[in-house]
């Protein structure tokens, strides 16, 4: 008994020892079927990091274009700085140049006054500040003649130059001004169209900054003092050029756009790769849960073997000490069952390898973070310093090229110095400038170039006309200086013939005086003979005209009577037409009562035709008669036709009924044949229902897929709206901003415009001023003089001078005296030669 018991329990040891290897066996099919889905796992986990990894690259060269545009706008604005820069160098040399002018002005006025003037102050003070203004207009009316009265007029015609080419230029800076601010609001018009035309990122929503690129190239950044000043030196030279300029920049931004397409169809391409990695990560999953639920099956199968198994089946040698004190623990002890047991250990094996794999793979990433990072670093050591010497792979290892580095990176920061303190200096320079122009802000100093080029416009015209008054004085000198060499040379011969002609000269003055006599009478005859042609003249024309009126009165006449002629003419024509129309109408009369004649004929004619067609009628009641005969005849035949018809139709319907029983059998046997082709037929439905069942739920799983897409779309497409609405608010604050400063502009331009059109306006008045003070003595009236009846006034002085120059003459003429010799000596003579006599008569 005892051995029939040891041998069953033998038997079943046996057994649960078999069963026992199976399940090790089954576990480590498991085990390795686990970690081939482990490696898979690595496997696909790697795609995905450099799926994630193309993807950066991706976001980051959208992100470098959209830095390229940055910078192209940022290198747009320098640009513009760098004219504005160049204008004011302009305006400096202009006003140097303007320096040289009035030096030179101021030289010509010393030489055309006679005098030397240090500024121009001296020549605006010697209208203002001269004392003894009598004195001075007569010593200069002495001495050039009738220069005065031209000075005045040619003052008063540059004074209206001045000002009138003042307003109308600063009018068409106005309007210039106004042009180029709605030409520059069109091209950023166009510019955000455009930009809303076509997306810039569509992934690229990682970071909530968009220029917030990682590990983006630094060198790209128009901040920087170095790409500052090679933009500067590259795009001074096409400045001249605005249109070919705009057209690079489009060409430019048009070949970013297609890249930037092209890089969202690589992004696409990659997320649907990420798709498919996914869903092939979800199958393994699923693999690995149907693989759990089989050992659990073999599992649940052990658990009815409750007898003893040996301790060393659960020992493995190749188990590490912790996983074997853990595994040993739960082998001894005796309260569990087999089953239990073999969870316990199972579950703490997987655990701890689990453990383990998650600390292998964390390990794995963080040195994969750590090795993107340095190939990050390096790519952008690359791009920010590229050279041959440095090698950039062995910084970590290798001291050459950290030493080589470390030069480089000590270089750069010493330009970086450089370019501070030149920005520095350049910062200074601007702020000196800006003192020196009594400027707040650079648009209060293109405020002031534009003022000082429009003074410099008007101050050139002037200049012109400057030269040109000059030229014509030169000119006018020139002659009066070839005059007076002239009258110098005749002045030699007549002194030289003085002394032989005195006697012939009381002579020859008798006859001019004679002569101017009869030129005179001459004078006057001419005419009153030209008064007498005029009057004659005048009563021709006044003859002519009275002809012409009466001419003009017979021709009315004329034309009158000849319309009274063609008015009765047309009378006697009228009457000649009613006289027709009457005849015309007498005519229709004769040819209607002709008609009705002809119509009574007609009637007795057909009255004859009447009673032919009654006699017809009767002949044709005959043939009626006769017609009835043979109409009964047939219905005869009639009869006896249907009667063999319904003979002949009993005997079609019994053929009919032999050929309804023949089709009949036929029937049957094709419904047979037809119900065994519909089990076929519907054999072959159900396999159809199947597979289209299988097809509507892959329509599901798609359209499932499909609204998830749809739902990443949308989400897309939310991100591109708000990135869309935020630059369309940034474009329209800028615009707005845009035309703040044009408004603000405007006004200063036209209150600058109001200023400059008040000071003229004071200036003019004051113009006028100084010369009425200085020179309403010379009009020895006591009337007032305004700017309104300032021709008065200067026709006032000229007379006032012309009398004077007369009496000068005539004093000249009556002392037989030179323009070269003085009044006032001959005059001492007179008297002294008169008091000589009177002391001899007293002697």
């Amino acid at each position: 008994m005892i051995n029939e018991d040891l041998s069953s329990q033998l038997k079943s040891l046996k057994q649960q020892f078999d069963h026992v290897i199976k399940i090790n066996s089954n576990l480590e099919e498991t085990f390795a079927k686990h970690n081939s889905t482990v490696k898979e796992l690595i496997s696909v986990r790697a795609e995905r990091d450099d799926f994630e990894e193309r993807l950066k690259m991706s976001l980051q060269t959208n992100d470098d274009l959209v830095y390229k545009l940055q910078s192209l706008n940022n290198i747009n604005n320098e640009s513009k700085t760098n004219e504005m820069i160049r204008n004011f160098t302009d305006v400096k040399k202009r006003l140097r140049e303007k320096e040289v002018l009035i030096s030179e002005i101021v030289q010509a006025a010393s030489s055309y006054f006679s005098t030397f003037f240090e500024s121009i102050d001296d020549v605006v003070n010697l209208l203002r500040g001269n004392e003894n203004p009598n004195e001075s207009f007569h010593q200069a009316a002495s001495s050039f003649g009738g220069a005065a009265s031209r000075k005045s007029a040619a003052t008063n015609n540059t004074v209206q130059r001045m000002l009138d080419p003042q307003v109308t230029e600063l009018r068409k800076q106005i309007s210039t001004l106004k042009k180029h601010n709605d030409e520059f609001n069109d091209q950023l018009a166009e510019m955000s169209m455009t930009s809303q035309d076509k997306p810039t990122k569509t992934v690229g929503q990682l970071s909530d900054d968009p220029f917030d690129i990682p590990g983006s190239p630094r060198s790209l950044i128009p901040n920087s003092p170095r790409s500052h000043k090679s933009r500067t030196i590259n795009f001074n030279d096409d400045l001249d050029d605005p249109n070919s300029q705009i057209s690079s920049l489009r060409e430019e931004r048009e070949k970013m756009l297609t890249l930037i397409d092209r890089q969202n169809d690589l992004t696409t391409n990659l997320e649907s790769k990420l798709r498919k990695a996914n869903i092939e990560l979800e199958d393994l999953k699923e693999k690995n849960r149907n693989m759990s639920r089989e050992v659990r099956k073999s599992s649940s199968y052990s658990d009815n073997y409750d007898s003893g198994v040996p301790e060393s089946v659960f020992m493995s040698p190749e188990f590490p000490s912790d996983l074997e004190k853990m595994v040993s623990g739960i082998s001894k002890n005796p309260s569990l069952h087999l089953s239990t047991k073999i969870r316990q250990i199972i579950s703490v094996i997987h655990n701890y390898y689990r453990s383990r794999n998650e600390h292998i793979e964390k390990d794995l990433k963080e040195a994969k973070a750590k090795n993107s990072k340095v190939d990050s670093l390096i790519a952008l050591l690359h791009t920010l310093f590229p050279s041959t010497t440095i090698n950039y792979n062995a910084l970590l290892e290798d001291e050459i090229a950290k030493n080589a580095f470390k030069e480089t990176v000590n270089r750069l920061k010493a330009k970086l110095e450089e370019y501070k303190n030149e920005k520095e200096k350049l910062e200074m320079q601007t702020e000196k400038i800006l003192i020196n122009i009594d400027s707040k802000s650079i648009h209060d100093a293109i405020g002031e170039i534009s003022n000082l080029k429009s003074e410099q416009n008007e101050y050139k015209k002037l200049q012109m006309h400057v030269a040109i008054q000059e030229e014509a004085f030169e000119r006018k000198i020139s002659e009066l200086k070839a005059e007076r060499s002239n009258l110098e040379k005749e002045n030699s011969n007549l002194k030289s013939q003085l002394a032989n002609q005195k006697e012939k000269a009381k002579n020859i003055q008798n006859e001019c005086d004679k002569e101017i006599l009869e030129n005179k009478e001459k004078c006057q005859r001419e005419i009153n003979r030209i008064k007498d042609s005029n009057i004659e003249e005048i009563n021709k024309i006044k003859s002519f005209t009275e002809e012409k009126m009466k001419n003009f009165e017979d021709l009315q006449r004329q034309k009158m009577k000849q319309f009274e002629e063609q008015n009765l003419n047309k009378i006697e024509i009228l009457k000649a037409k009613h006289l027709k129309d009457l005849d015309a109408k007498d005519l229709e009369y004769e040819g209607k009562t002709n008609q009705i004649n002809e119509l009574k004929q007609e009637l007795e004619v057909l009255k004859g035709a009447n009673a032919l067609q009654t006699s017809e009628l009767e002949q044709c009641k005959t043939i009626i008669k006769k017609l009835k005969g043979r109409k009964d005849k047939r219905d005869k035949e009639l009869e006896l036709l249907k009667k063999q018809y319904t003979d002949d139709e009993k005997e079609y319907k019994e053929r009919m009924k032999a050929q309804k029983d023949s089709t009949q059998t036929r029937i049957d046997q094709l419904t047979q044949l037809r119900a065994k082709e519909a089990k076929e037929h519907s054999h072959l439905i159900c396999e159809l229902k199947a597979q289209l069942d299988n097809v509507t739920r892959e329509n599901t799983e798609l359209s499932k897929k499909n609204t998830n897409m749809s739902v990443i779309i949308q989400k897309l497409e939310t991100k591109i709206n708000a990135f869309s609405a935020d630059r369309e608010r940034e474009r329209r604050d800028f615009d707005s901003k845009l035309k703040a400063q044009s408004a603000a502009a405007h006004t200063e331009l036209e209150g600058k415009i109001n200023e400059i059109k008040v000071k003229s306006d004071e200036a003019r008045h004051k113009l006028y001023q100084n010369i009425i003070k200085q020179l309403q003595p010379l009009a020895g009236t006591g009337d007032k003089f305004d700017e309104s009846n300032f021709d008065s006034f200067l026709c006032c002085i000229r007379r006032r001078i012309e009398n004077i120059l007369s009496r000068e003459t005539r004093i000249r003429s009556l002392m037989s005296l030179n323009q070269y010799e003085s009044i006032e000596d001959a005059i001492i003579k007179t008297i002294k030669g008169s008091k000589k006599i009177k002391m001899r008569r007293e002697f």
